[in-house]
């Protein structure tokens, strides 16, 4: 994502488009009232003569919709906005659909409550991410070889290769495991073209290790820089639980995911241990921030995008809490979300 232009007083940001974490982080920025403002096409004002308006094309101009409503599902590459006709060249009132691609497009977004802080501070950190590196990662084992990208609202999972028959009986067994072995090979190349690009394999046992050995002798610069570690798993399961212990976040520090998932398990931590640092549910939270007792609060981006939680964010940023708006795209943001997807670190104890 790129900032543009930012008009803090009239609430207004002028944002190109970049990646689909710039969608994610776009989805949780708008409201119903906001005015959205991008290329379009539609078909040319009517003339009033149906025969010849059916043989129109649509033409390009830019659009500016008041949101009614915005639809997104993790992984697709385009937003959809649809509200009423505000500004542009034609049709005013009638209601059209913008659809928002990460392809560099530029966008203009009027916040109809005005821009706060925490809207600020996610449109930096999707600024800050434009230039990281993605992390590309492969869970294998004697099942199958399953390939993901770690984004900003979860695991992007590419494909999976299976495995095929490669038990120690099976005739044959030991030309399957070179195919299979050669397919995952190919599928890296194909999905890690850059070497600069972070790479981690995971997987039960030794066969993690015997994959990458093969791999450096048949494409050396796929795997290059590659980090190896065990899970008792491989597929997703793997691929969570290498999130879970940590192993990304050292990989990849700055990257949200890891960030999401660190907040939370120190949540949950704390709750479980029962000394009163830890609080959830809306009466609770708000309980805490009014006392000054919330250090950190998490918020679920399907919480923040409801509206509902506006003024205990306005009254968490006055109180000098952190805020953390957490995806509920990964399991850390699963677990959040199923526990009403608003909860508070606290300072203190309350009673």
């Amino acid at each position: 994502m790129r900032l543009l232009r930012k008009e803090v007083g009239e609430g207004v940001l002028h944002l190109r488009i970049d990646s689909l974490d710039d969608l994610w982080t776009l989805r949780n920025l708008l409201s119903p009232g906001d005015r959205v403002t991008a290329d379009t096409t539609r078909t040319a004002e009517s003339t009033g003569d149906k025969v010849r308006e059916a043989k129109m094309e649509k033409r390009a101009m830019r659009l500016g919709v008041r949101v009614e409503t915005v639809e997104w599902h993790d992984f697709d590459d385009h937003l959809r906005v649809l509200g009423p006709i505000e500004t542009g060249p034609q049709d005013h009132g009638r209601f059209h659909t913008l659809v928002l691609r990460a392809d560099g497009m530029d966008v203009v977004i009027e916040k109809r409550a005005g821009l706060q802080p925490w809207h600020l501070r996610q449109v930096e950190q999707a600024v800050a991410a434009t230039d990281s590196p993605q992390l590309l990662l492969l869970a294998i084992d004697d099942s199958e070889a399953q390939f993901a990208i770690l984004k900003s609202y979860g695991l992007q999972l590419l494909g999976s290769l299976p495995a095929g028959g490669q038990g120690k009986r099976h005739e044959g067994a030991a030309k399957a495991k070179e195919q299979f072995y050669a397919e995952a090979t190919k599928s890296l190349a194909m999905f890690r073209p850059d070497p600069k690009v972070p790479f981690v394999v995971v997987g039960p046992g030794w066969w993690r290790e015997e994959f990458l050995e093969y791999a450096r002798a048949k494409a050396p610069g796929a795997v290059a820089g590659a980090v190896s570690e065990g899970t008792a798993q491989g597929g997703r399961t793997g691929l969570q639980e290498a999130l879970r212990r940590g192993l990304l976040s050292r990989v990849s520090k700055e990257h949200r995911v890891a960030s999401d998932t660190a907040i939370v398990e120190e949540f949950l931590s704390r709750v479980a241990k029962g000394t009163g640092l830890a609080t959830y549910g809306p009466a609770d939270v708000a309980r805490s921030v009014a006392a000054g007792a919330a250090e950190s609060l998490l918020v679920s981006d399907k919480v923040v995008r409801s509206g509902s939680v506006d003024d205990l964010l306005r009254q968490a940023e006055a109180a000098r809490c952190a805020i953390h708006v957490v995806s509920s795209g990964h399991d850390a943001g699963e677990q959040l979300d199923r526990m009403g997807g608003l909860a508070a670190l606290l300072r203190f104890p309350l009673p």
